[in-house]
């Protein structure tokens, strides 16, 4: 252990340049608890298997940073570290009506991740099911980074001046498709009312200040908050992040229209003359199975809902 010691230095930096703990003790010609250990003692975080064979980047992408940043405002949660060298991950989690939006998603994280999109089954408080699809990304010092910037005694906030810098349309994009509602002929909301009520007048003045676009809060609890935008300035968030959002989530975005899916998966949008019909069949098919959840092979969702 004390000739370890001596060699502290070349042992972090061969691991910082991704060398396993088995090949740096073969290129020391010591034992890999040996150099374990040294790890272990001056703070260096490891790797497990899967990460050392098939390393993180660097540092992200842009267009990685983007869809990190907009998922942990809307629905992705990063992990606490196990451990003083452990290091955080992210978790997404999505509907499976919202499939094609989370294989979205993971195709590009994909130099992040070390496993495939799985099921979980969740119960409610009236004992249904409904399924989820999820995701985990590699621990990562990138992603530990971001838990210091957006937690706080377990707790995610809203750390304002981070955002400010680093808010961009595309971020805006990822975020309104994990939280947005978009009303039928009506405004738009963000909900996040996952934040306090300070951190969503935060929100509101950064989106006024940054994207000259107004809004508003919205109660929806006693302590509970949202953001809400006019119909006469959606459109204008709807012009700025259009670009961003991906195929399968347009409906979110088109006030006027609605969206259906053939059977063979493929989506086609109806102009809005056709609206009033399609609401008027999916009413009636509703209606006849005396309000009993309608599934159909034609008809997905409509734009008013979420």
């Amino acid at each position: 252990m004390y000739q370890l010691e001596n060699k502290k230095e070349q042992i972090i930096k061969l691991y910082g340049e991704n060398k396993s703990i088995r090949a740096i003790a073969s290129i020391l010609n010591c034992s890999p608890s040996g150099i374990k250990q040294i790890l272990n003692k001056y703070n260096v975080p490891t790797r497990n298997k899967c990460e050392s064979l098939n390393p993180c980047p660097e540092k992200f992408t842009q267009e990685e940073k983007n869809l990190v940043i907009g998922s942990i405002l809307g629905d992705g949660t990063l992990t606490k570290p196990a451990g003083k060298n452990a290091e955080s991950c992210l978790t997404i989690g999505h509907s499976i009506k919202h499939k094609r939006y989370i294989q979205f998603k993971y195709r590009l994280l994909h130099n992040w991740i070390g496993c495939n999109i799985y099921s979980l089954f969740n119960k409610l408080n009236n004992w249904e099911t409904y399924e989820t699809l999820n995701f985990v990304t590699r621990r990562n010092k990138n992603f530990t980074e971001l838990r210091n910037a957006f937690y706080a005694n377990g707790k995610k906030v809203l750390p304002t001046k981070f955002i400010e810098e680093n808010i961009n349309p595309q971020i805006l994009a990822i975020w309104f498709m994990d939280d947005g509602y978009n009303a039928f002929n009506k405004g738009c909301e963000f909900c996040s009312e996952s934040f306090s009520k300070e951190e969503n007048i935060e929100l509101i003045r950064i989106l006024k200040e940054k994207f000259d676009i107004h809004s508003q809060l919205k109660r929806i609890r006693s302590k509970q908050y949202r953001i809400y935008i006019a119909k006469k300035e959606k459109s204008k968030l709807f012009e700025l992040i259009k670009n961003g959002i991906d195929r399968s989530m347009k409906y979110k975005v088109e006030s006027s229209e609605t969206i259906r899916q053939t059977p063979q998966g493929e989506d086609i949008v109806r102009t809005s003359q056709k609206c009033e019909e399609v609401c008027a069949e999916h009413t009636r098919l509703k209606s006849s199975l005396k309000d009993q959840r309608y599934t159909s092979n034609t008809f997905v969702y409509i734009v008013d809902r979420a």
